[in-house]
């Protein structure tokens, strides 16, 4: 549902909470708090933070289409639903914590105020289905006792269940809102601050500059520049909204179709989240859950990465060739020389944030703070990008707004992640898997990402990450996989969902400024998108993929998964050195998918395939041209 502009006294009302939430975050992200003696314990800070993000979402999101540019009496209502729990959590729970954890009856109350709360404000951001997945788990925490078979677990009263819920680490308030409400607020901010001192407008011209002579160049330029900015902003949906307004029409411009052109800018703007060195921020919660550095989750996370953009590429290419699409002429683009030379500066706070990450090994929040402070000097050189006290204020609330879409979504995943660990849920869903697949890998990996797809089509990024670490990761593990390569896998099938359909809510938002049908995008999207689907099961069976072991099969491993993503790209494209009839597709596509198996002989086969259907391809162009 669209966001109102509300007007008079609730237009003040709203931009004051607006800045005011992050104002608050930020007090207490680089703590502010602390050097005022103030302590401020992350569940209490957790807690406060869902009532205001929670109250931003029922005053922008109306509960109708049809509602108007004032705030009517019953979202006033559900605010103190919001709030009041919130409040309470923030001043009373430094003295509950060391008291008993079941809840008293004002508690119980309180709790379920905010569930009504969380629920409303899902209803109005994302939709129905996922307010059923969200109830269903708190319901089951109650009735496990009298379930069957694997659902069967130890029911929970109703004053250890809200109290459980509303007062533990585990519950409403804690991991899932805590990585949202800390980390992912400061790299929203920043990404915020960059689009802001004109880094935006840099970093698309500086993408023309080098890709856009090429062939395919407008579609190639959209996929570089969206790709960064994905990896900052963490949210496919508004770095779609953000820089598509841009690439969309240009690809258009130089004719490639509407639904390829809005299917493009969807899987540049998804594939941000699996793109060192930020990820869309997922990596310092994965390095956290891993207990790793978070150097050691970028590297693995490169190679992938790389080829999942890569494979964008080649088919946005072979696409240009197979249409004739012609390239942006030289008048129409900047110049590489006088680009940089404008705009080098754009380059230091990404920079500075990459050294302080990978280098100096720094603590993300801090990282990125010393990130914002570096944007923030380097825009005062010049008058037009200079941040005055009024475009800050512009930038912390544009970052504000953004939260309705993702808070009430991790709320509602703590209300998850809270049952499960109160039923016990999770250990028995591990064992469930394992016993379902008979004990083989394979049909454990193939059950896991379907798990993953599953829960992905109704939860953000984020939020499913942390569901499924706790319910998937740990069977795979136990069944000898490598760690690093389980969450990296649950990782990308937990945002597959983005640009597939029926929910592809990337590829939607991009058909929306493309005009063209959200489907047609949706199904392009997900063949554009196609090694996501395969490289994690590359990976999870071969960590060399991931750069994990002996150097000699890291560099066997890294020349097989270019060839494979080549070999992919082509085949599904349909074009080679010409347009390639079916039997040359299945070899293409076929071969490429021999290279992911173990066995040599199976490899080998692979590569013949390959080999064969480039030397056909070239022998009937030799002909063609004679």
């Amino acid at each position: 549902m669209a966001a109102r502009t509300l007007k008079g006294a609730s237009g003040i009302a709203a931009t004051s909470l607006e800045i005011g939430t992050m104002c608050f975050a930020l007090l207490y992200v680089f703590g502010i708090f602390n050097l005022f003696g103030l302590t401020v314990m992350p569940v209490a800070f957790n807690g406060m933070m869902s009532g205001l993000a929670l109250t931003l979402t029922l005053w922008l999101l109306p509960a109708t289409k049809g509602a108007g540019d004032r705030i009517p009496w019953y979202d006033w209502v559900l605010t103190l639903f919001a709030l009041l729990p919130a409040v309470y959590v923030f001043l009373f729970y430094k003295k509950r914590v060391i008291g008993s954890m079941l809840a008293s009856p004002l508690e119980i109350v309180l709790t379920a105020l905010m569930i009504v709360a969380v629920l409303e404000t899902i209803r109005r951001s994302v939709g129905m289905g996922v307010v059923y997945m969200t109830i269903i788990f708190p319901i089951y925490a109650l009735f496990a006792g009298h379930l069957p078979w694997l659902l069967h677990g130890p029911s929970s009263s109703l004053a250890r269940t809200s109290g459980y819920l509303f007062l533990f680490n585990d519950g409403m308030f804690g991991t899932t809102v805590e990585a949202i409400a800390t980390t992912v607020i400061a790299f929203m901010l920043f990404g915020q601050l960059l689009f802001m001192s004109g880094a935006g407008k840099f970093y698309m011209d500086l993408a023309l500059s080098l890709f856009g002579r090429f062939t395919g160049g407008a579609a190639k330029s959209a996929i570089a520049a969206s790709g960064l900015f994905g990896s900052i902003s963490g949210s496919a949906m508004s770095n779609v909204a953000t820089t598509g307004i841009i690439t969309i029409p240009l690809m258009k411009s130089v004719g490639y179709r509407p639904n390829f052109a809005a299917a493009v800018e969807a899987v540049a703007s998804t594939g941000g989240a699996v793109m060192p060195p930020v990820m869309g921020t997922v990596a310092f919660i994965m390095a956290d859950y891993l207990g790793i550095p978070y150097a050691n989750v970028a590297v693995a996370a490169t190679l992938p990465a790389i080829l999942y953009y890569l494979a964008v590429f080649i088919q946005v290419h072979m696409e240009a060739k197979k249409m004739g699409i012609a390239t942006i002429t030289k008048s129409n683009l900047p110049s590489f020389a006088k680009t940089l030379t404008a705009g080098w500066y754009s380059l230091i706070p990404m920079v500075v944030l990459i050294f302080l990450l990978m280098v100096m090994r720094m603590d993300a929040v801090e990282a990125v703070g010393y990130a914002m402070l570096t944007a923030l000097v380097v825009a005062a050189f010049k008058k037009e990008t200079r941040f005055t006290p009024r475009k800050l204020a512009e930038a912390l609330q544009k970052t504000s707004e953004s939260l309705i879409y993702v808070f009430p979504i991790c709320v509602g995943a703590g209300l998850l992640i809270g049952s499960v660990g109160l039923t016990g849920l999770g250990i028995r869903l591990s064992q469930m898997l394992i016993s379902i697949s008979g004990n083989n890998v394979v049909v454990l990996v193939i059950l896991s990402a379907f798990v993953c797809f599953l829960i992905g089509t109704g939860l953000a990024m984020i939020p499913t990450y942390i569901l499924m670490a706790v319910l998937v990761a740990p069977s795979m593990i136990a069944m000898g996989l490598n760690a690093i390569a389980v969450h990296l896998f649950i990782l990308y099938w937990s945002v597959l969902a983005i640009i597939t359909p029926p929910v592809a809510g990337a590829a939607f938002a991009a058909a929306a400024i493309a005009d063209s049908d959200p489907m047609a995008s949706g199904w392009i999207a997900c063949r554009l998108g196609v090694i996501a689907f395969v490289i994690p099961f590359m990976f999870v069976f071969n960590p060399a993929v991931i750069l994990q072991g002996p150097w000699s099969e890291i560099l066997i491993g890294i020349v097989l998964s270019v060839i494979f993503t080549f070999a992919l790209a082509a085949g599904l494209e349909g074009f080679l050195f010409s347009r390639t009839n079916l039997l040359q597709r299945v070899m293409l596509v076929g071969g490429g998918v021999c290279l992911i198996a173990l066995s040599w002989y199976v490899r080998w086969l692979g590569i013949g395939l390959i080999a064969a259907a480039i030397l056909w391809q070239w022998r009937q162009r030799k002909k063609a041209t004679a």
